[in-house]
């Protein structure tokens, strides 16, 4: 699987990162999903974030790091399920997005967030301030992709209204994060 490291620049240069809820159990959890046809793993963690948080920003293509879960099947089986985590510096949030009021969203500390969390991914929660910017990140906008068009992404399920409700007010985009004009 695939997860997006939601993250933020706060008052003070304080770094914050957004956790959801998970449907199924409540327990604290990075958006994530399966591999997409047609995607880069990145782009897929960026349309996981638009669909579980209505999240907007720019995602790394570079992975910080990866972690392993036991996910119960429909059949009742566990899986071991390794999970690869790509930094998205948000600067938006839609007001509406594919699973709204279905999840508790709350920014935490690197250190809180890395409490809830599967062990091996504790030194990519803390560490994703300092590595912030690196690579060519992908754009993320609420505009459809089918496919890619050679550019960056511009993800998610069709036309939205962007606002910065769940930002909060001591929230600054961070300093290479856009959204694409356009929706």
């Amino acid at each position: 699987q695939v997860a997006a490291l939601p993250w933020r620049r706060v008052s003070g240069g304080r770094i914050e990162v957004l956790l959801a809820t998970s449907r199924d159990t409540g327990r604290w959890v990075l958006p994530k999903g399966w591999p997409q046809k047609k995607r880069s793993l990145s782009e897929t963690a960026a349309c996981e974030a638009w669909e579980e948080a209505g999240l907007l920003g720019r995602i790394s293509p570079n992975a910080v790091g990866s972690f392993f879960y036991r996910k119960r099947l429909n059949s009742g089986l566990h899986r071991r399920v390794r999970v690869s985590v790509f930094p998205l510096a948000v600067c938006g949030q839609a007001e509406t997005w594919p699973e709204y009021g279905q999840r508790e969203l709350r920014w935490f500390s690197p250190e809180e967030a890395a409490r809830p969390l599967e062990r091996g991914l504790l030194e990519g929660v803390r560490g994703v301030g300092d590595r912030a910017g690196h690579g060519t990140d992908h754009t993320i906008s609420s505009r459809v992709v089918n496919g890619g068009d050679g550019g960056g992404l511009r993800a998610s399920c069709g036309r939205r209204r962007v606002s910065n409700r769940g930002l909060g007010a001591r929230a600054e985009a961070p300093a290479q994060a856009s959204v694409a004009p356009g929706w």
